[in-house]
Formats: structure tokens, sequence, C-alpha cells
């Protein structure tokens, strides 16, 4: 079985160097789903792609299985292990995701959690922030506070459904940012 590391964390910054540290010390295929289904969006030519582009065109929930065949097309194009980021979001897709790896020779033998410290400060940084997406969407204090919740409560949801697994990795991470690359290579 080849092995699949998966990062699910909000904190795009320390992601990107725990990924740069898994896939040079583990020799794995670095998968983002966000831009896996972004570039699969683009393309109409694969059948799932279609799908998708239906479902989203439409504006509901691309069902689990069509995402798992966008997945399969990518993973089919490596004999290596695979880093996944940005999926799953919740038990249900974290049960399904285990079971469709299964069937394609992958386990999962890692899930990194990586948990902001003083996130409040974040929070109250982002909200006075002021950009082209601040001003074109709307964002303010409120906005910006109750999406990051959202995503820290699912994220906290579907950490505590593995946390009896020892696949489990949770990393505190401080704020303001104070890591680099060597701080990741250590806590391995």
């Amino acid at each position: 079985m080849r092995s699949c590391e998966i990062i699910r964390t909000p904190i795009m910054y320390a992601e990107l160097l725990l990924k740069n540290v898994l896939v040079q010390q583990y020799d794995l295929q670095d998968i983002s789903f966000t831009d896996l289904l972004r570039n699969k969006y683009r393309e109409t030519a694969e059948p799932a792609a279609q799908e998708m582009q239906q479902y989203i065109n439409n504006g509901e929930i691309v069902p689990i299985p069509i995402l798992h065949a966008l997945l399969k097309s990518e993973i089919e194009k490596t004999p290596k292990g695979i880093l996944l980021r940005k999926y799953p979001r919740t038990a249900e897709q974290f049960n399904a995701l285990k079971e469709f790896l299964h069937s394609e020779g992958f386990t999962i033998t890692r899930f990194w959690h990586l948990r902001w410290n003083n996130i409040e400060e974040y929070v109250e940084l982002k909200s006075q922030e002021r950009d082209e997406y601040t001003e074109k969407f709307g964002f303010d204090k409120d906005l910006v506070t109750s999406k990051l919740k959202a995503e820290l409560k699912a994220t906290e949801e579907l950490i505590n459904y593995i946390d009896s697994s020892t696949m489990l990795k949770v990393m505190d991470i401080p704020y303001p940012l104070t890591i680099c690359t060597e701080d990741f290579t250590t806590k391995l």
C-alpha cells in the first residue's frame, strides 16, 4: 500500500512549510484539493469534471463520488505516495476518502492538524485589513470572524472524530507566525 498524508488547516503559510518538508522527506506527490478542483473545473474533457461543473453552476454541493473520480485521475499519474491538502472537511468525507484510497492501494498514514495559538489576534488583524477584496466583497470584522469560526469548528469536529486514531498529529502553531521549515523538520 502506498501512503497518503493529509494536511488540514486554515493556516496557509504553515501548511506550505509542512508540505515542503513532507514532500521532500517522504517523497510524496503533492495534491492540493482546491487547486485540483479549480483546474478540473476549467477543463471539460473529463466526464467527472463536466458533472462537477453542473453541480457548481447550479449552486449545489458536489457529491463525494465525483470528487473522488477527480482525485482518482490525479493519483493514477503517480507511482509515489501522496500528500493531500484541503480535503476532507467532514467525517463523512473522511470515511469515504479512507475507503476510496484503500480501494486505490493507499492507506492514510498521518492526518496533520496545524492548530493556531492566539487566533483572536489573527481575527483582529484580518478584520482591520482593507484591500481590493475587502472592499469588493464587503468583508468586515463580523464576517471574517464568523467564517473563521465556522472553519475552525468544522475542523475541530473532524479532528475530534479522528482523535482516537494513531494517525492524527496535532501541531500548535504560534500567531504571529514565527516558524520556519526547520521547526517542522525537527518536530517530525
